[in-house]
């Protein structure tokens, strides 16, 4: 009864707070709703089919392409090896929201970990769906493209050299415990999929099988990621047209803070790669260039979802090393980004 009371005395004061404030309401409603929907639109209409066109990649490589090939791929000598496993998203795009499940299981079959946290960091922005998705979004500005592919292949491969550093080339870094069950839901999806996959490889003669299984793991993919675009596309179209220019522009112009506050967004936001950078081309003009390309290369390697399945793939003292190595060098090239331009 008390709780009944309290909520229809929140709802009376809101119902009197919008009779007391109708006019003013109306008038920004009407100020904001259509550069609101024009900015929201624009962004989601654009990185939609890009999204698609990833998933469905991403579904067919996965379908086709098996862990146990990839490892017997990448060469086992330790330089040329992470410099090789970085490279290897331009031949196999794969979507980030699957590569955390799919390099668990490359350690399992025997790469070593620096060699597969190389290929880990590196998929998901060398992508050629990605780039050309980020050239499609920052067309007159070619080169955020060069930037995004080269820096982002440098700082995995910097990130796996010191991660082997630091914890040794042969370190093993899986859990030998099972799967937490609140983050057991995700590898289940992907772990289903590869079952498939292997039974469809042992009776090619089953088409429909196969098809089934990519459009499926595509719907998944492309439903998994559409929340995570929408929410940003949102995010994006209130921060254009409702925070006054000249207050975004005294700190997105700042060399050193707008580095960390792309960054801290691009890991809350949580976008697809194949979509972000319709969102970072809205930063344009008012954060710095480190900033948009700090977000175009942290966030695909480090994001809320991808935080969650790498403390249920591997050790915590690991995963937490391995955080603040993506972040410490993420901040170093957004920075030297800014210093150079």
């Amino acid at each position: 009864m008390k709780r009944n009371r309290k909520n229809l005395l929140i709802i009376s004061i809101i119902i009197i707070t919008i009779l007391i404030f109708n006019n003013k309401l109306a008038e920004l409603i009407a100020k904001y709703s259509a550069g609101f929907s024009i900015v929201f639109w624009s962004i989601l209409l654009e990185a939609m089919p890009f999204v698609l066109l990833g998933c469905l990649i991403s579904s067919l490589i996965g379908q086709f392409i098996s862990a146990n090939f990839l490892a017997k791929l990448i060469p086992k000598n330790r330089i040329l090896g992470i410099l090789f496993a970085a490279l290897l998203g331009i031949v196999f795009p794969l979507c980030e929201c699957i590569i955390v499940p799919i390099t668990r299981r490359l350690i399992k079959k025997g790469l070593p970990m620096p060699l597969a946290i190389a290929f880990m960091l590196s998929v998901p922005i060398l992508n050629p769906v990605v780039l050309f998705s980020t050239h499609y979004a920052f067309k007159g500005h070619s080169f955020v493209v060069f930037l995004r592919a080269v820096l982002g292949y440098f700082a995995a491969v910097t990130i796996a050299i010191l991660i082997g550093r630091i914890f040794g080339y042969d370190y093993n870094p899986i859990q030998k415990n099972n799967l937490k069950p609140n983050l057991k839901i995700k590898y289940d999806k992907v772990l289903v999929s590869q079952k498939q996959t292997k039974t469809n490889r042992a009776s090619n003669k089953n088409i429909i099988s196969i098809i089934q299984n990519v459009l499926s793991h595509t719907f998944w993919e492309f439903t998994d990621v559409l929340k995570f675009l929408i929410l940003g596309a949102f995010l994006s179209a209130i921060l254009q047209t409702t925070i006054p220019r000249n207050a975004i522009l005294k700190i997105g112009t700042n060399n050193f803070i707008s580095v960390p506050i792309l960054m801290l967004l691009a890991f809350l936001l949580s976008l697809c790669s194949e979509a972000d950078a319709f969102i970072a081309r809205t930063f344009v003009g008012q954060f710095s260039y480190g900033g948009i390309i700090s977000f175009l290369i942290f966030g695909p390697m480090l994001d809320i979802k991808n935080m969650m399945m790498l403390f249920g793939a591997f050790k915590k003292k690991f995963v937490i090393i391995l955080m603040a190595t993506i972040s410490l060098i993420c901040f170093a090239f957004g920075i030297l980004v800014n210093v150079v331009i």
